[in-house]
């Protein structure tokens, strides 16, 4: 005998109220959406807005009772917190992730499909356009500019030789962040054409991975030049290991020393109060340590007495993203848009836009050429 078939729609576990629907929706975000250095960005998105929403004391009300008014109420209040200033994409986003929690509860029938439905209509804050009468119009994110040339080689010459070579491999292949630090032995292949090695990203580096996307970055001979000299001998182990750099560094610092090696910094007091300290140098880097060691570079090389950061000036840093566009610039100026659409692995032209900067002066000259 054939077992019964279930309800359209089970209430047997509701969630009570509209914030706690999302809480169960950020907690399944922060399960599920994983990389190799713990949750990605946008499950960790979905907990900051489940703690927002609760704040905002908007989710008070069961699902069913939630609708479009009540998500413009939530964006007006975004829009107006007077501890943060939330931007127009932030609060978007924000938005948006209250609609998909609500797109997750209709797969899990918690909700029915009409409010997801009716949520989905509201429209997303235009540039210039206040969210509310009394409210001006919301701050817009700070465009990522390509790097100066001259003082993307001041870094290159003033970094250490690994984080060096980082640097200018990046901004050689325009390759994302997570891409770069997840560089493994195993995954650098050979090619048919000679002198081109190919870097097969692995689930943990790509970030289309959930989209069933491969990602391939191609490695020219400059670049593979870079490479080269990092490689380690476990295929397993990150190419790019501040622990490795760190050993190197100290390695030579011995070397080059004057004094005997056992002096009064190895004695044993100081060995009794060392010992058991943790390792704070970590195999392989992540997004947020590459960060860390370019803007702490930065500092240095721009900002050596630390006044433009009292007065918290940090413009002058060239962050990992920063390195991608300006990869992503010179690759399109060289080769055009459709090679910098598939260098950097965008499935649409319109998103490489984004990182390429068109020069004005092109356009210029050809409206000179054109008349």
């Amino acid at each position: 005998m054939l077992p019964d078939r279930p309800k359209l729609y089970r209430y047997d576990d509701p969630a009570s109220t509209t914030s706690e629907l999302v809480e169960r929706y950020a907690a399944h975000m922060m399960k599920v959406y994983r990389k190799a250095d713990g949750p990605t960005k946008h499950a960790r998105r979905a907990e900051r807005v489940a703690r927002l929403f609760e704040y905002s004391n908007l989710g008070e009300c069961p699902p069913h009772q939630f609708g479009p008014r009540m998500l413009v109420e939530f964006r007006t209040w975004l829009a107006g917190d007077p501890l943060q200033r939330w931007s127009r994409p932030t609060i978007n986003e924000y938005s948006r992730t209250i609609v998909e929690a609500f797109r997750w509860g209709v797969e899990r029938e918690l909700v029915r499909v009409e409010i997801f439905q009716a949520l989905d209509v509201v429209k997303p804050l235009r540039r210039g356009r206040a969210p509310a009468e009394g409210l001006g119009p919301c701050r817009e994110h700070r465009k990522i500019r390509a790097a100066d040339p001259e003082h993307l080689r001041m870094l290159i010459a003033m970094a250490p030789p690994m984080l060096a070579a980082m640097i200018e491999l990046q901004t050689l292949t325009a390759m994302r962040p997570i891409e770069l630090v997840t560089m493994r032995r195993r995954a650098l292949l050979k090619t048919p054409v000679e002198d081109v090695h190919a870097y097969a990203v692995e689930p943990e580096g790509n970030k289309l991975d959930h989209l069933e996307l491969d990602r391939t970055v191609w490695l020219g001979p400059r670049s593979w030049s870079l490479v080269s000299p990092w490689l380690p001998d476990d295929p397993d182990a990150f190419i790019w290991s501040p622990k490795r750099a760190e050993a190197m560094r100290n390695a030579a610092k011995r070397a080059a020393r004057r004094t005997p090696r056992w002096g009064g910094a190895h004695d044993p007091d100081e060995r009794q109060r060392r010992k058991g300290r943790p390792a704070k140098i970590g195999s392989g880097y992540t997004t947020s340590s590459y960060g860390r060691a370019l803007a702490r570079l930065c500092d240095k090389v721009f900002d050596p007495s630390g006044e433009r950061r009292d007065a918290k000036n940090t413009s002058y840093r060239i962050s990992p993203n920063r390195l991608r566009h300006t990869g992503a610039t010179e690759i399109t100026r060289q080769r055009g848009l459709e090679v910098a659409k598939l260098m950097l692995g965008h499935r649409d032209v319109s998103t490489t836009l984004i990182y390429a900067e068109l020069s004005s002066t092109r356009a210029a000259e050809a409206a000179r050429d054109l008349g």
